[in-house]
């Protein structure tokens, strides 16, 4: 099993059952708290270490690295950052980011993709519906479902095996409407991206979610 890093944010309340469901489960190497993020931690029994990282504008704790709030940086971006050099893990389970500002949720998906483009071979699964590849080929086994793919920059794309709609090294524009509620077959499907892509269903990651590099 892949160990995983946890990442933490403000709006962590929502997904405390999933998240307590996936921890029994999970290798998990450590947590980041992004600002508010830190609240969490007394919600849920873990043993791993835990830094909290922000500006403070959403929580009264003490943070481990605290920021000032008149920076051009988000709480978030900050965060990543520093996983960057503290941490191995190629796998990112973030709980706490969508579901309240769209603004802030748009701009997180961001942070995160800018994040996943230093990288090789990395993923972000981001609170229940939303995983998000580095740039690559990916190779999985998913479960029959319906998943759209979402790119947030000029991405060249191709899809084979159980996907019902094809491609070949195709240039999709910001945004797509191409990718929209593509169909898998429960089958061998493989994924080369020359950006970072997220993929969305509505049904929860866990229930078709099978990527490997």
């Amino acid at each position: 099993m892949e160990k995983s890093l946890w990442i933490w944010g403000p709006l962590y309340q929502s997904s405390i059952n999933l998240a307590s469901q996936e921890y029994a489960k999970a290798l998990v190497e450590q947590h980041i708290a992004v600002d508010g993020g830190i609240l969490a931690r007394t919600n849920i029994a873990t043993k791993e270490k835990w830094t909290s990282i922000g500006d403070g504008d959403s929580c009264d704790d003490d943070l481990d690295i605290q920021y000032p709030e008149d920076k051009n940086q988000s709480d978030l971006a900050l965060a990543l950052e520093y996983s960057r050099h503290h941490t191995k893990a190629n796998l990112i389970r973030a709980f706490g980011f969508s579901g309240e500002r769209l603004d802030h949720h748009l701009i997180g998906l961001a942070c995160f993709k800018r994040h996943l483009d230093t990288l090789k071979g990395a993923q972000a699964r981001i609170d229940g519906h939303c995983l998000m590849l580095s740039p690559g080929r990916w190779k999985g086994h998913l479960k029959a479902s319906t998943v759209s793919l979402l790119t947030l920059e000029e991405t060249q794309l191709s899809l084979s095996g159980g996907w019902k709609w094809q491609l070949k090294d195709k240039h999709c524009k910001i945004l797509d409407d191409l990718l929209l509620s593509n169909e898998c077959n429960e089958d061998e499907l493989t994924l080369n991206s020359s950006k970072s892509i997220i993929l969305w269903s509505q049904e929860p990651i866990e229930a078709w979610w099978k990527f490997y590099d």
